[in-house]
């Protein structure tokens, strides 16, 4: 039985140490034929979020409908303004424009006229334009910028 106590003690210790070796981390065995691992991609980050539309500037009916009647061709924009125009502008110079895609960027009160600051094109070129409603509902002032 002495013998046995200290192989006992041995087999013990011998256990021991074989579990300790375990719990090391594994040294990396790496051959001179694999490739080093890439980390991976960082994520793509999210798109832009585009600018809130501005808010749409309330206009007449009047001006709705003399916006309706620019088609792009000069005899629409001179249908509409012989129809909505005073007679002080009904020869203004931008009848004889195509106008089209006509937007409206600002609506204000000048005196007793309404006005509102258009945004146009004529063919390749645009336009500022400013359209001044008397309170008869007739265009009584045009102003144009071109671009």
């Amino acid at each position: 039985m002495r013998s046995f106590v200290p192989l006992l003690a041995l087999c013990a210790l011998t256990l021991m140490a074989c579990s300790k070796e375990e719990e090391k981390p594994k040294a990396s065995t790496t051959t001179a034929s694999s490739a080093p691992v890439a980390p991976p991609p960082a994520p793509e980050p999210p798109p832009p979020t585009p600018p809130p539309a501005p808010a749409e500037v309330e206009t007449s009916p009047e001006m709705k409908e003399f916006l309706a009647g620019l088609d792009g061709t000069p005899a629409g924009t001179k249908k509409a303004l012989t129809k909505h125009g005073g007679k002080t502008v009904q020869a203004n110079p931008i009848a004889t424009l195509g106008l089209k895609d006509p937007k409206v960027t600002k609506s204000e009160k000048l005196g007793t006229l309404q006005c509102y600051n258009v945004e146009s094109t004529a063919g390749a070129t645009k336009h500022d334009s400013r359209f001044c409603w008397d309170s008869a509902g007739k265009i009584a002032q045009i102003t144009d910028k071109k671009e």
